[in-house]
């Protein structure tokens, strides 16, 4: 039985380094922090586990996912000693984040949901502007550009 000859060399191990063109570096951030999230969205469905996930992209813009939520999470683990963190977790690590780092990340996590809240209202303005000037078109009988 003679073996066919491979037309393509299949799946390959990608060696592990930092991607240098800046453009495929955002892209692949982009589309492995979505499979991340989603990963750890199944984890806490399936086991019950309480998930907090803050990943600063290469620009600095965090992103975060908290199950069930982020804020819950850090209580948590700010509240908790380092015994009750690492209860039951023979043979694995746990890293128990100082009382200052997290504080530092929820502050910057209540300036984005700040910034994301004056960003929303801009963006309902312009399309309230929208809408009004769509209005004023209809009213003359008129689309722009046509007259």
């Amino acid at each position: 039985m003679a073996t066919k000859p491979r037309k393509t060399r299949g799946r390959q191990k990608v060696e592990l380094k930092r991607i240098e063109n800046e453009d495929a570096r955002y892209v692949t951030f982009s589309k492995r922090k979505l499979s991340l999230f989603k990963k750890a969205a199944e984890l806490a469905t399936l086991c019950g586990a309480e998930i907090a996930l803050v990943v600063f992209s290469p620009a600095g813009r965090p992103y975060s996912l908290g199950l069930p939520t982020i804020d819950e999470v850090f209580r948590r683990v700010l509240s908790s000693g380092p015994a009750q963190v690492g209860s039951g977790m023979a043979g694995h690590s746990v890293v128990n984040p100082s009382a200052e780092q997290c504080s530092e990340v929820a502050k910057h996590l209540e300036q984005e949901r700040s910034r994301k809240a004056v960003l929303a209202k801009r963006l309902q303005m312009a399309a309230a502007t929208q809408v009004g000037r769509w209005a004023r078109w209809t009213r003359v009988g008129r689309a722009p550009g046509t007259g």
